[in-house]
This record gives C-alpha cells, structure tokens and sequence, in this order.
C-alpha cells in the first residue's frame, strides 16, 4: 500500500475582489484552476480510497471554505505540458472537451487526452473507500500517464482578506491488483429550473435507454452494470432525491435516494453499497449509511432508463427568484454520481457523459 497526495506545490492567495494570481478577474466569484501530476512510471496499481484535504479558514464565511468541487481527470501520453505544477486557469475539461458547466463541448471524449474522470469531491463530503474487490486502475498497463486535479473556487464576496487555498487529495493505492476495476459514471439536467416560492417542488428527467447503452458501452457488452458506490449531488435548496432503474416503464432498482438530503455536508458523502444481494438499497434517515445491494436481475442492462427526481425548498425569502442550473452561487444541480462495474479502462468510451444533457422537468406532466 502507499499513499499520493495530489496538492497545489503553494498556496494559492484568494480575495474577493482580488485576480488571484492573474487566474480570476476581480469582480468573479467562481473559477477553477488545474494541476497536472506525473504518474507515467507508477507501477501497476489499484486505487482503493479518495480522501480529500480540505483548506479552512476560521475568517471565511459559511463552513469556513471556499473550494466548491474538486475533480480528478485521468490522462494519456498528449496531456505532457497540459498545465504547470504551479496551477492554471481551466474552467472546461481539462482538455477542452467541454466546458464544465455547459451543455456545448468542442470534442467528443474519446478524442480527448484527459478523458477518464475518476473522482469528485464536493463541499462538505468525507473519504470514499471502496470493498475489497474493486478498485479504479491507473500505472503500468494503463493509458494514464499523468492525472490534472482541478479545483473549482468559489468566492463568498463577504470573504475578509485573503484565503490560502491549497486543498488537494489523498489516494492510498494497492500493487496487489484488486478482482474489479471501476469506472465512474453520472446523469445531469443542465435545462434545470425552479420557481421561487416553493416549499416542495419535484423535478423529475430520464435518460433514455438508447443514451444509457452508449454511456456504459464497451462496459456493458458482457452483461449489467453493477452499482459499486453512490454520490447524490445537489446544492443548499435540495431536500430528497431518488436515483432508479427503469426496464419496461417499471421501477426495477432504486440505486439509491436519500430523503433528507441535507445540502452541503455529510449529504455530498459517497455510499459504498451493500454486499449482499437484496430488493435495492435506501439510504438511512441520516443519510450516512446504505443497507443492501442488487441481485443480478437489478443490474443496469442494455434498453434500461436512468431516471432522477430531485425536490427543493425555495420558499424562503432570500430565495424566491427562480434557481437555474449552473456552478455559481445561487444555482443548483440535480446529479447523481456513480461508481461502477466492470470498466476496462484500456478501451475508450466515447459518450461516457452521453446522460449529461438538456432533459426537462417530466414531473410537470404528472401533477
């Protein structure tokens, strides 16, 4: 076993109003900056835990940070040079396969050097250590020679002085090479809108099953997609969302749902799923555990749909504007995010992110 830590080579000084190192403009409140990391020569390995570091600052409004998300991107023999140690700005993928809070993008991901996404962190969520036989694969006998983190900053305009931000991530990684690899997979709406003024509003879409075979497509040639481990992601005017299976327009697996979604915090928390099969899994009424698991008729198959619904409280007054999708302050997601199995990261999935779209709320059409 060893450990990598993947961290800026210094902290990075942020204002409010500052240019942060020429990487913002001063009147911006989001930006990110990448990290490109040499891993050519790792040995053959599995990696079995993500545990973010987490830069806090005692004078920073709300939990004390300012580092929305942090992604790390897997890359091939092209990326040399992508981006210096130092950092730099990167508000897309890292290599310009699309820009990361848009539904345009200049290239498909298999032409993309950077394109296997291997894990998110985003505020307030802990470690993410997966079972004994899985693994995500990177080293020798792979196509990754580096790996970029990119670190998504959001400014509070109310920060005094400036923030040191250098968080980072911790990979512990095992030689003896694990039974699984696992890849990682998710579904979006950027069409997302909310009306204010509401204190239950549903929002419901679908990824149909023609998308969902080409997402897990070659994965999925030998069989079902197994769900490994969960992220359900939404932002502070979340309050429940439920992540299902559809096979024949009917409920086959509820992969996941957490019915007190909790915003930022222990609610943006990876659930390592059950070992035992059983009728789906639930997440506890804390949101911090997950009992069960799937048989093998609950397994994503080709002709499968993936459909979310995610509900939100924005009847407070400080939020009676409509809420859209994006990355800012005041915008909102609906996303889950999925470890799974098998992958074989050595063969490319070119529309591996073909469930991130412009779907439309459905649950309109249902009241």
């Amino acid at each position: 076993m060893q450990e990598i830590t993947l961290q800026a080579m210094a902290p990075l000084p942020v204002s409010a109003h500052g240019t942060a190192l020429g990487m913002k403009g001063a009147r911006e409140t989001t930006f990110m900056a990448c990290h490109t990391f040499d891993i050519h020569d790792l040995a053959a390995s599995h990696i079995t835990k993500f545990d973010p570091i987490i830069s806090k600052k005692a004078s920073a409004p709300g939990d004390g940070t300012i580092v929305h998300h942090i992604d790390l991107f897997m890359c091939d023999n092209r990326a040399e040079g992508i981006f210096k140690r130092e950092g730099a700005r990167c508000d897309s993928f890292p290599d310009g396969g699309r820009r990361l809070g848009s539904k345009h993008g200049s290239k498909e991901m298999e032409d993309v050097a950077c394109r296997e996404f291997v894990y998110a962190y985003d505020r307030g969520a802990g470690a993410i250590e997966f079972p004994d036989k899985y693994g995500v694969r990177v080293g020798v006998g792979t196509p990754w020679h580096y790996v970029v983190m990119q670190r998504h900053l959001l400014i509070d305009p109310e920060m005094k002085g400036d923030f040191m931000e250098d968080s980072g991530v911790k990979m512990t990684l095992t030689t003896h090479l694990r039974e699984q690899n696992l890849g990682i997979a998710g579904i979006l709406d950027y069409a997302l809108h909310i009306p204010g003024g509401k204190s239950h509003y549903d929002y419901t879409f679908t990824c149909p099953p023609s998308t969902v075979e080409k997402v897990f497509a070659p994965d999925n040639d030998s069989g079902g997609i197994r769900p490994v481990a969960l992220h359900l992601h939404m932002h502070d005017r979340g309050r429940k969302m439920v992540f299902e299976v559809i096979r024949d327009g009917k409920v086959v697996t509820t992969i996941g749902r957490d019915d007190n979604y909790g915003g930022y915090g222990p609610s943006e928390n990876y659930h390592v799923l059950g070992a035992k099969p059983a009728a789906g899994i639930q997440f506890s009424s804390d949101a911090k555990t997950v009992k069960g698991s799937f048989a093998d008729s609950q397994l994503i198959k080709k002709g499968d749909s993936l459909r979310v619904t995610c509900t939100y409280d924005t009847a407070n007054p400080m939020k009676l504007a409509p809420t859209s999708y994006g990355i800012d302050w005041h915008d909102e997601m609906c996303g889950p995010l999925m470890y799974y199995a098998p992958h074989d990261p050595n063969k490319r999935r070119k529309n591996a992110y073909g469930c991130e779209g412009s779907f439309g709320n459905e649950a309109i059409n249902l009241k």
